[in-house]
């Protein structure tokens, strides 16, 4: 118990030092928050439970706090937000301050029309999708589908993020979006959306305020996916109504709670499940594509746990601390901070005039990243926006100081 204390003071420290020195308007900051809550959630209902079971969903587990494999997931989660820390805090890098170098939107070609086709696709997945469950959407929802989808949104973002006024064009994409995001079930696009407002907002937002919004934010994604199953599929408000009584809250949530496990096995138990996934991040490119051509054998690391743990009944988020360690050994934590930290410095050096657009990527892929394996999130995410920027930064006539 009093290690988990430590680590969650600690890293709130660090996290704090980081934010007093980048703003909350950062990447940097921002990231550091998602990984902390959802590192942290699992310790936090540790230190306020009675006992050291905890249940979501269906998963139910029991931790013992005074096992080495308790101490050694935890340090793992601590080496992280360490090296975290260190490298963007003691950085020289001079792309790390905020710019005010952006591109001006008027210049890119087919602004319009690009505009009008990322409407009207959004508007066709919301509409053929509309009244399916979360499991028929998925079945319905292919890659190329998935793909559009998020280079249409981050078309959208880029827009939102750079024009000075909104055309009218503008704000009706930009309602789309919203209704699409709301009736996508999934939380990343409401994420997504909440933090292009953020970001939008030009006035400093008091650091109380910020809490708040938060904490509003932890609710909103801790109760979406009843409210959208009763109030949204069914129109059945008196169900969500009794789903939100039945349930007790927790900090953490079903994939937080999944990750963590999936360390704690793989220290005291388990680590023979992931014998063929070691190295992933080497082999992963390999494996993948021969997925793709047809080779149905393979499972990612998420499928693997999924089939031990859950008998392939439902899906489990992965971790990026287990994945690190498959791949580096206990460098790996560390090795990840540094990755993102490259992965941060690349986006902002070579598209440093796209603005908070870069930060907003660089939050998605972190939300992405901590509950999946890496191959996971370069092909739901990270190629959609490297394309996206590829596109756009070919499209523009010149670049200008706005």
């Amino acid at each position: 118990m009093a290690f988990a204390i430590f680590v969650i003071i600690t890293s709130s420290v660090l996290g704090y030092w980081l934010y007093q020195r980048f703003g909350y308007k950062s990447a940097i900051t921002i990231c550091y928050a998602l990984a902390f809550y959802y590192c942290n959630s699992v310790l936090l209902d540790l230190v306020f439970s009675s006992d050291s079971t905890l249940q979501v969903a269906d998963l139910r587990i029991r931790i013992s706090l005074d096992r080495r494999a308790f101490y050694m997931a935890s340090l793992c989660y601590l080496i992280f937000f360490i090296s975290y820390f260190g490298i963007f805090y003691f950085s020289k890098s001079s792309v790390l301050r905020t710019s005010d170098f952006r591109s001006k939107v008027s210049n890119l070609r087919f602004n319009k029309f690009i505009t009008l086709v990322s409407g009207a696709l959004l508007l066709y997945f919301t509409v053929s999708a509309f009244g399916l469950s979360r499991f028929e959407k998925k079945s319905n929802n292919g890659g190329i589908e998935l793909f559009i989808s998020w280079f249409c949104l981050l078309f959208w973002c880029y827009k939102f993020q750079n024009s000075k006024e909104l055309s009218f064009g503008d704000k009706l994409l930009t309602l789309i979006v919203l209704v699409y995001s709301v009736y996508s079930f999934e939380r990343e696009p409401i994420f997504f959306i909440l933090l292009n407002f953020l970001f939008r907002i030009k006035k400093k937002i008091s650091t109380v305020k910020l809490v708040g919004l938060a904490c509003l934010a932890i609710v909103i994604f801790a109760y979406w996916k009843p409210f959208y199953n009763a109030v949204l599929l069914r129109g059945n408000v008196s169900d969500f109504y009794l789903m939100t009584q039945a349930k007790t809250f927790q900090f953490s949530s079903l994939d937080p709670l999944s990750s963590f496990t999936l360390i704690y096995d793989y220290f005291d138990s388990s680590p023979y499940i992931y014998e063929d996934a070691y190295f992933s991040y080497f082999t992963g490119p390999f494996k993948h594509t021969a997925r793709m051509l047809g080779d149905r054998d393979i499972l990612s690391l998420s499928e693997t746990a999924k089939t031990y743990y859950t008998n392939d009944e439902y899906g489990m988020a992965f971790s990026m601390i287990l994945e690190s360690l498959l791949n580096f050994s206990f460098l790996g934590p560390a090795i990840v901070a540094i990755l993102f930290f490259l992965l941060y410095t690349t986006l902002k050096k070579y598209f440093i005039s796209y603005g908070f657009t870069i930060d907003i990527i660089l939050i998605m892929f972190m939300l992405t990243f901590v509950r999946s394996e890496v191959m996971v999130v370069i092909k739901v995410f990270l190629i959609p926006a490297c394309v996206f920027l590829i596109v756009t930064r070919m499209l523009h006539s010149r670049i200008v100081r706005a």
